[in-house]
């Protein structure tokens, strides 16, 4: 994977990597939900790969599905930047701003980091 030099690192917050699958759509367009894969969470934000570029500021809705529940949790974030990754991949770095069910939003997350540790743990012990 290329490397991708970010001016300065100010993150306030360790990153973990989560593979998650979302859809998005940047508020005030009319268009239809694109999907998305967020990789990374942190303790403000989280990081996104996404088919198409995003303009920093733009104002997204992200949908992360819950088995649990039926309607999804929206995180209202804002974008704060966008780089070319590969061929017609965008990673982009988002800030949360508002999440439509906080403690839902923690569980689900919680349980996803729990899975991905588990099936990572059993692939690893298979090797």
């Amino acid at each position: 994977m290329k490397k991708i030099k970010i001016k300065a690192d100010k993150r306030k917050a360790e990153r973990v990597e989560i593979p998650i699958r979302v859809s998005y759509k940047i508020v005030n367009k009319k268009s239809h939900a694109k999907e998305a894969l967020c990789n990374n969470m942190g303790g403000l934000g989280f990081g996104l790969s996404a088919k198409e570029p995003l303009n920093a500021d733009d104002r997204i809705l992200v949908y992360f599905r819950s088995e649990k529940s039926k309607q999804a949790i929206r995180v209202l974030c804002r974008v704060v930047w966008c780089l070319k990754e590969k061929e017609a991949l965008f990673r982009v770095g988002v800030v949360a701003l508002k999440v439509s069910n906080t403690p839902e939003f923690i569980d689900f997350i919680c349980s996803n980091m729990m899975e991905h540790i588990s099936n990572y743990n059993e692939v690893k012990c298979q090797l």
